[in-house]
């Protein structure tokens, strides 16, 4: 009897102090005069308890989160020595407090949030997880999930990957997908309501006869959703005369042990006119495991021209000009990632420019990304402007950069807490002049 009024005692005690903590709480949640200083930080600690615990644990299980290794504070920080451009980043990040991934439009000048897209990524993946019922590494989740590439159109629709393929209007409905598709990395329009998209061939009959992970590059029309074109790289390179020895070299890198990722396909990029070198309708392709170039002819299924370094895992190809070409040099060597200090060839990243009519490559902006020490494992992308300035982004370490070989113009990074980063997934850049045609703004 004496242990039941013990026990009757305490539980009294506790429940009135969590009566007096929620009532608190509440008054506090609504502003209240009567707690404030210390004892109002240490109420909001004890209601905040749960959900940061239930947070604690969902950062050591998400999987685009990256230790902060700078000194910089959350957002953008600025050369104020230099005017900074009055132009907007288009970005993919881990939000915190909506515990997924989301899309922001953000001026660069003044470091404003204009526009969000909170996508229902829950829905997507339950789609996406019913055409890989069997393959449970592929399962996906908000944690997970990252919002590759995202494309914004004028009218604010957003195509991107994640899920699958998928289009949103701008109050983030869903408009159509295509979660049957194992699309990856980049995105990239050819013209209107035309796109060129990284997937994986759904079809198992070369992967399973050779162990493979084959990537194929396809076209889509976004309007109609129809597959326009849709071509798998082993064939590709079948067609055009490769055997199986040059194919099936063995790497490394990605290995899942059922298939081999002999090629990585990470950038389709589209040719838009005519020159010399190419013609419009063509396409440059990325395969990081070959570290190889193709400028690849859709029409006619050849390969017009090819090259294997001196970049080393290569991203993103961009067309500068009638005969050069820039992209991103990875200038990885050390395939497994076992010892960070000897997987950079040169200490850092780099960007490679190649000239057509020279036939010679030169690494351009090298003071910027050694100053800056940009070396991001994998992934990662830059562009160059018509201005000389450069955008990159250092993917795996959670850090946009701009500026030239004079030096950096701005830095921007999302802060999780004091110890992570978000990773980026992929962000454009937008110019002024870019900006000025998205009438969902005006309509806001």
């Amino acid at each position: 009897m004496k242990k039941l009024v013990k026990y009757l005692f305490y539980f009294w005690i506790c429940f009135f102090a969590a009566i007096s903590l929620m009532g608190i709480t509440r008054h506090v949640y609504l502003d209240g005069h009567t707690v404030n200083g210390r004892s109002k930080g240490i109420v909001t600690f004890l209601a905040s308890l749960p959900s940061n615990l239930y947070h604690f644990k969902d950062l050591n299980e998400c999987q685009f989160l990256v230790k902060n290794e700078f000194d910089l504070k959350n957002g953008f920080t600025y050369n104020k020595k230099i005017n900074i451009p009055n132009d907007y980043l288009l970005i993919s990040v881990w939000d915190k407090n909506e515990n997924q991934s989301i899309v922001k439009l953000l001026s660069i000048k003044t470091g404003k949030i204009l526009y969000k897209w909170k996508i229902n990524v829950n829905d997507l993946n339950q789609n996406y997880n019913r055409y890989f019922t069997n393959d449970k590494k592929n399962y996906q989740n908000n944690l997970s999930t990252r919002i590759f590439h995202p494309y914004l159109f004028n009218n604010g629709d957003l195509l991107f990957i994640g899920g699958g393929l998928n289009k949103v209007d701008k109050n983030s409905k869903t408009l159509w997908g295509f979660p049957n598709f194992k699309a990856h990395h980049s995105i990239e329009k050819y013209q209107e309501n035309e796109f060129w998209v990284c997937t994986q061939n759904n079809n198992l009959s070369l992967a399973n006869k050779y162990h493979i992970k084959d990537d194929c590059i396809t076209k889509i029309n976004i309007k109609t959703g129809k597959i326009i074109y849709n071509k798998s790289i082993f064939e590709i390179l079948i067609q055009n005369g490769y055997n199986l020895g040059e194919i099936l070299i063995n790497t490394d890198l990605e290995n899942n042990h059922k298939y081999i990722d002999y090629f990585h396909l990470n950038d389709i990029q589209p040719v838009l006119f005519d020159s010399k070198y190419w013609k419009k309708g063509d396409v440059f392709i990325s395969l990081r495991n070959k570290n190889m170039i193709l400028l690849f002819r859709p029409s006619t299924n050849k390969i017009i021209w090819k090259k294997i370094g001196p970049w080393l895992k290569q991203h993103d190809i961009t067309i500068l000009d009638s005969c050069k070409i820039g992209l991103f040099n990875n200038d990885i060597i050390d395939g497994k990632f076992d010892n960070p200090n000897k997987t950079f060839l040169n200490q850092t990243n780099n960007h490679c420019i190649y000239d057509f009519e020279k036939n010679n490559t030169i690494s351009s902006y090298s003071k910027i990304f050694k100053s800056a020490k940009i070396k991001t494992i994998i992934e990662g992308h830059s562009l160059t402007l018509k201005n000389g300035n450069i955008f990159i982004e250092e993917t795996t370490k959670g850090r946009l950069l701009f500026g030239n070989e004079k030096g950096l113009i701005w830095t921007y990074i999302e802060k999780i807490d004091n110890e992570h980063l978000s990773m980026f997934s992929w962000s454009r850049y937008i110019t002024e002049e870019e900006f000025s045609k998205f009438t969902f703004l005006k309509n806001k």
